[in-house]
């Protein structure tokens, strides 16, 4: 693309209106679960969340998304890290519903006694425990199937409803509602890995009662197989709830979006 033609480009784009747009967007692309991973090109990134902003520009009010350009820098970044914390705010919101998939995972995992052996991630390329790899595939496959991404997005036009270009002023008690957002994947991780969990208590207790009446059997290298069958069996049994677990998940999720929006400033 040549200087003139970007220059086009440029104008046509009417900056002072769609940077904070795409601080927004940027925002959401940079927390919302896959989007955000290391192993995403940060180039595909910038790309996805310019057109996104690009889309979303005709559901703004330009009066209330332009920067007025002689307002000086400082209220320029102002702005910007004002809209970027309403993204940021949306995406942690979806990424919370993908970790309580994966913490479902660290639960049975230690429970089958696989947490001492880990794989790579391939989204996040980090190492972690064999069945959060496999609850966070699960999870995406799900999500994906209930066009979580296309609510998102819808959820991303509706934010600008829910509180208005440059009103995001963290309120008395915005941390406080994030920490219970936080605290809610451990409650989805519980639900999602309860049949597993409860096969791994229940054979527990039966391998210690089993211990005090056969004292000379070491049984706990013979039941460490039973419990890896049982604790799969546990999961296998598990993925019949997940589809609707995951779609409660996305509805609370959206809950969680408006609440913490509501959270950072008045709609307009």
């Amino acid at each position: 693309m040549t200087n003139e033609a970007a220059a086009a480009v440029l104008r046509a784009i009417d900056l002072p209106t769609f940077v904070p747009v795409l601080a927004r967007v940027g925002g959401v692309v940079t927390f919302f679960p896959l989007l955000g991973a290391e192993t995403i090109p940060v180039k595909f990134r910038i790309f996805l969340a310019a057109a996104l902003a690009w889309l979303m520009r005709p559901f703004v009010p330009a009066a209330a998304a332009a920067i007025d350009p002689s307002a000086g820098a400082g209220v320029f970044a102002v702005r910007i890290a004002q809209e970027l914390l309403v993204g940021a705010a949306l995406g942690f919101s979806a990424q919370v519903a993908m970790a309580g998939f994966e913490a479902a995972g660290q639960f049975v995992g230690f429970q089958m006694g696989l947490t001492l052996s880990g794989v790579i991630d391939p989204i996040n390329g980090e190492q972690i425990s064999a069945l959060s790899v496999f609850y966070r595939l699960v999870a995406m496959v799900l999500y994906f199937s209930l066009n979580a991404h296309h609510v998102f997005i819808i959820a991303v036009r509706d934010s600008y409803e829910w509180i208005a270009p440059g009103a995001a002023i963290p309120a008395a008690g915005f941390a406080a509602l994030a920490t219970r957002i936080s605290c809610s994947l451990f409650l989805l991780g519980l639900r999602i890995a309860a049949p597993a969990l409860v096969i791994s208590l229940v054979l527990d207790v039966a391998l210690l009662l089993a211990a005090r009446a056969l004292p000379q059997v070491n049984l706990l290298i013979l039941g460490y197989p039973v419990k890896l069958a049982l604790g799969f069996l546990g999961v296998a049994a598990g993925l019949v709830v997940l589809p609707r677990l995951a779609g409660e998940s996305l509805l609370t999720a959206l809950d969680q979006a408006r609440s913490l929006a509501g959270a950072l400033g008045a709609a307009p």
